[in-house]
This record gives structure tokens, C-alpha cells and sequence, in this order.
């Protein structure tokens, strides 16, 4: 019989000891492995729900952000068509009132005579003229005429703009 310390008994001891601790750690390594695979399994859960939760928000940031914009584009609009109709109830007022104007400006040359009676009459049918463009274009296009004319023309822009005012003044006293 082999004495139970003797070193060749030793190294089986050591192992039949090393073979439990190997069994025990290998049952701790697979719970930990097991438990490591839980955890990416409710990593990615997690991280999938979070996915689709900013998603959905973006998706209603989105659709929030395009209602927003639809509900400023409206009121632009209806801005922009308030403004139209202005733009065209003063053309309207201001084509009346050069045709009075020429109406005022006829009578009043009967009364006179030679060439003051030529230049009333040129500057009425001018008048008219001008009366009957305001009604004809809208006001988008009477401004860029304008423009225009005043980059192509500035000294007579300047001295029309003189002579309306002058007119003008004359027609309210």
C-alpha cells in the first residue's frame, strides 16, 4: 500500500481536487458565459427599443416640424393676398384719381388758351394714359417697370417725380 503523501499519491490528490475545482469553475465560466449572453440579449434589446423610440420622435418632429411649416406657408399666403388686394385698391384709387386729375386739368384749359391750352391738354391725355397703364398691369409689373425706368432714365425720373408732386399740389389747393 502507498503511504496517502507519498508525491506520487500527491499528484492525485491534487488532481481529483484539480478536477473538482475544474468542474466548479467551468460551471461558474458557463453561468458567467450564460449570463454575459443574457446581458448583450438585453443590451440589444435595449439599444433596439431605443432605436425605435428616436425614431418615432423623429418621425413626430418631422410631421410636427412639416405642419408648422404648412401653417406658416398658409398665413404667408394669406399675408401676401391681403396685401395684393391693397396694393390693388390703392392702383384703383390712384387710376381715378389721374383720370380727375385730367378731367380737372380739360376744363380748366378751355378756359385759357394758345400754347397753355396744348400743354393742359398733352399733360391730361398723359394723365390718362398713365390712368389706363394702372388698370391694365398688376402691381408686381408696374414696380419693375418703375424700376426700370428709373435706372434707365434717373434725371427724368427725378424731374416726372417733380412735376407729379407739383401737379398734385396744384389739384388739392
Amino acid at each position: 500500500m502507498q503511504d496517502p503523501k507519498s508525491p506520487s499519491n500527491m499528484g492525485n490528490e491534487n488532481r481529483g481536487g484539480g478536477t473538482a475545482t475544474s468542474d466548479q469553475s467551468r460551471d461558474g465560466s458557463s453561468a458567467f458565459q450564460q449570463t454575459g449572453h443574457e446581458d448583450r440579449d438585453r443590451a440589444s434589446e435595449y439599444q433596439d427599443h431605443a432605436s425605435k423610440t428616436a425614431s418615432e420622435n423623429q418621425d413626430g418632429a418631422s410631421d410636427t416640424a412639416s405642419e408648422k411649416q404648412d401653417d406658416a406657408s398658409g398665413k404667408v399666403a394669406e399675408y401676401a393676398s391681403k396685401l395684393q388686394e391693397t396694393a390693388d385698391t390703392g392702383i384703383d384709387k390712384a387710376a381715378e384719381g389721374l383720370e380727375k386729375a385730367a378731367g380737372q386739368l380739360r376744363s380748366r384749359a378751355e378756359d385759357g388758351g394758345g400754347v397753355q391750352k396744348q400743354v393742359a391738354v398733352r399733360v391730361a391725355d398723359g394723365l390718362d394714359k398713365s390712368s389706363q397703364y394702372l388698370r391694365d398691369h398688376e402691381a408686381q409689373e408696374i414696380w419693375t417697370d418703375v424700376e426700370q425706368f428709373v435706372k434707365d432714365h434717373p434725371l427724368q425720373a427725378a424731374a416726372t417725380a417733380a412735376f407729379a408732386g407739383y401737379i398734385v399740389a396744384k389739384l388739392m389747393k
